[in-house]
C-alpha cells in the first residue's frame, strides 16, 4: 500500500510512504491487548505477530503511558508517577540509585518537572547500558 504525504508547509517536499505486510518471526509474540487498541499503530501492525524484541519495546512504551498522565499532563510523568513506575517496574535495577527526585532532575532535560517519553527513554538507555556493562564484566 502506498500513501502520499503532501508537504505540510509551503515549499515542503511531498513523501510517499510504503507499508509492507509484516511477516511473523517464528518465535513471535502476540501484541498485547493494550497495544492492539493503541491509536498509534496501524491496523496492520496491531493485528500482526511481533518478535520478542518488538514486544519488549511495545511493553516499555505501554508501561510509560500507563503511568503518565494520572496526575499532571497526559503523556508526561510527574515526580509521583515516576516514583510509582520505578517502585512497581524497576525495583531491582534502580535499587542503588539513591534519591529518586535527584534522578528525575537529571533526566528532565527541559526542567519542566515532568518527564516526557524521550526523557524516560534516556533512563531505559542508561539501565540497558548498566546491564551490558555488568554482562561484559562477568565475562572477564
Amino acid at each position: 500500500m502506498e500513501l502520499d504525504w503532501p508537504g505540510l508547509a509551503y515549499g515542503a517536499p511531498s513523501y510517499t510512504v510504503r507499508c509492507y505486510k509484516h511477516t511473523p518471526h517464528p518465535s513471535s509474540h502476540s501484541l498485547s491487548e493494550e497495544g492492539r487498541n493503541s491509536p498509534l499503530l496501524s491496523p496492520e501492525m496491531a493485528s500482526s505477530e511481533w518478535t520478542e524484541l518488538e514486544a519488549a519495546i511495545e511493553k516499555i512504551v505501554n508501561i510509560f503511558f500507563t503511568h503518565a498522565g494520572r496526575e499532571g499532563k497526559k503523556g508526561t510523568l510527574t515526580a509521583g508517577e515516576f516514583k510509582e513506575l520505578v517502585h512497581e517496574q524497576l525495583p531491582n535495577l534502580m535499587k542503588d540509585v539513591g534519591d529518586l527526585d535527584e534522578k528525575m532532575k537529571s533526566l528532565d532535560v527541559n526542567n519542566d518537572e515532568e518527564l516526557k517519553f524521550g526523557e524516560y527513554w534516556r533512563l531505559i538507555g542508561e539501565l540497558a547500558k548498566d546491564i551490558k556493562r555488568e554482562k561484559v564484566g562477568r565475562k572477564k
